[in-house]
């Protein structure tokens, strides 16, 4: 019997190993990802740009939250990522596409450092405490590559982990307010967390009411309070592109179809033992009548954490990025299923030995599986140095042109080539379908007239001239025969068919230069 289960400790001492480096590889396969993709300077996803744009304007002055015009329609989304950038825009000297992914990339490092920190706190094990980071570094591509981004994503997450960190343990008061402050700074980095908030603030009251009670004034009040500043900041501005858009597009876009598909596509697929090991962990803590209070508080973190991603997966062109509160929950889970295996699956040499052993090499094993199921092909997300020189050729292009270039998808880079910029294409559409009259018929005769009178020394779209789609949203189909009837088709932008892409969500480049065309007297 001694002689077998020195064998079998072997056994799982090597799947303990191998787990305990897996986990170790996809941190470092992470940090050396971004070491190449964050100082990039050109775009690795669509709406970077768009982001960088917002920021700069705080630095130069001007406001995020106004009328909208063709040279800016605010990003629907709360400000103060876009401010965080700006603060690390005056620290490095400007903002650049880089300046904006480094506030992304320490916020994922905090992100991580945070989920760390959790587990820890609750197993006191070191193997639970990596495997957790190492989860939440291998759902990399799952997220949809947007961990380092310049997107308001991880500075989201990280502000949710800090408040659920602070939830965790015995209550206290001042640490409980705080969780409710970072709350109300998540919901001001991405809206998201108004859903996720409203779970969470039940389960802490059915805690401890009174202190569960402070949690939810200080996140709700906060959220309230702040959003009234704005808006009385803003001439109300800010209600029309944080609330009014998103709830037109929400009611105009729902994809019941991921009522099922968020749960089958973007958590079971790629994330099944980790819910199974979340499920049993709450499962445990359950059945263990002296946990009551650890099952309520982790029980109704998932709820918030799951049910915040599942309602923005149902908005139609939502991506799986939205998705990231969730994988963070899970790899905390992960994280607790293997410290709570380890307390309640002893060594030694008794006769429930054997069974002990044979069950922790199961789970170190199941633990391996899901990390290899996550295993990706990191060279797809990292731009090369082919696209870096095509993207000194296009800014070398746009420079070659006299006025104003309109580049819908990509208006930061007219900015790098010295020009004005104007509004995203995806601003811009929605608010021509869901903006408030009278604004969005002044904004729509803007952009007409702009068209027609030729102030664009050249439009570059995303798509071949003359196809049905020219890179523009169904909304803004109406402008694609104006623009055939005042533009011609120069010069492709690029030779080279495989380069200058964007990495990830809507996969895509400047592709079609179109010019005026020579007006009859």
């Amino acid at each position: 019997m001694t002689a077998e289960i020195q064998r079998l400790r072997l056994l799982e001492s090597t799947l303990r190993t191998a787990l305990a480096a897996a986990a170790v590889l996809f941190v470092l396969l992470y940090l050396a990802m971004a070491s190449v993709r964050v100082p990039y300077p050109y775009e690795l996803e669509t709406c970077e740009g768009a982001v960088a744009d917002a920021s700069a304007r705080i630095l130069d002055g001007e406001p995020l939250y106004a009328p909208p015009t063709l040279e800016h329609v605010m990003i629907n989304y709360t400000p103060l990522y876009y401010h965080a950038v700006a603060l690390m825009g005056r620290i490095t000297g400007g903002i650049s596409l880089p300046t904006a992914r480094l506030v992304s990339f320490l916020a994922s490092l905090g992100s991580m450092a945070l989920i760390g920190l959790f587990v820890w706190r609750e197993t006191r094990h070191r193997l639970a405490t990596l495997a957790a980071v190492g989860l939440f570094a291998a759902c990399f591509e799952i997220g949809g590559g947007w961990y380092d981004l310049a997107r308001i994503d991880s500075l989201f997450l990280l502000f949710l982990l800090g408040s659920i960190t602070l939830l965790r343990g015995k209550p206290r008061t001042l640490r409980w307010l705080l969780a409710g402050a970072l709350m109300a700074a998540a919901f001001f980095t991405k809206q998201t967390a108004l859903v996720i908030a409203l779970p969470i603030a039940l389960g802490v009251i059915l805690i401890d009411w009174r202190r569960g009670l402070l949690f939810t004034l200080a996140a709700f009040g906060g959220m309230a309070i702040g959003s009234w500043l704005w808006m009385q900041a803003t001439d109300g501005w800010f209600a029309e592109y944080v609330f009014h858009i998103p709830r037109g597009r929400m009611g105009l876009w729902r994809r019941w179809d991921m009522l099922v598909a968020f749960w089958t596509s973007d958590i079971i697929r790629p994330m099944g033992i980790a819910l199974v090991a979340m499920l049993l962990t709450l499962l445990s803590l359950l059945i263990d009548g002296g946990e009551r209070r650890r099952f309520i508080l982790l029980l109704f973190l998932a709820m918030g954490m799951f049910g915040g991603p599942w309602a923005a997966r149902m908005t139609a062109g939502a991506f799986c990025n939205n998705v990231i509160p969730a994988y963070a929950m899970l790899a905390i889970f992960f994280g607790l299923t293997i410290g709570r295996a380890e307390e309640m699956l002893p060594p030694g040499i008794d006769e429930g030995a054997r069974g002990r052993a044979l069950t922790r090499m199961v789970l170190w094993t199941a633990c391996l599986v899901q990390l290899a199921g996550l295993v990706f092909n990191p060279l797809k997300h990292l731009p090369t140095s082919a696209d870096r020189e095509a993207g000194d050729d296009f800014i070398a292009l746009l420079r070659s042109f006299e006025g104003d270039v309109f580049i819908p998808y990509h208006g930061h880079l007219s900015s790098m080539a010295g020009k004005r910029t104007f509004a995203h294409l995806n601003a811009l559409s929605d608010y021509l379908l869901m903006g408030s009259e009278p604004d969005r018929t002044r904004l729509e005769d803007e952009l007409r007239r702009a068209i027609e009178e030729q102030r664009f020394s050249a439009i570059i779209l995303d798509t071949g001239f003359g196809e049905s789609d020219l890179g523009l949203d169904v909304s803004a189909s109406d402008y694609l025969d104006l623009i055939r009837e005042h533009y011609q088709l120069r010069d492709p932008v690029f030779d080279n068919p495989n380069v200058f892409y964007t990495r990830t969500c809507e996969v895509s480049r400047p592709e079609t230069i179109c010019v005026p065309r020579h007006k009859t007297p």
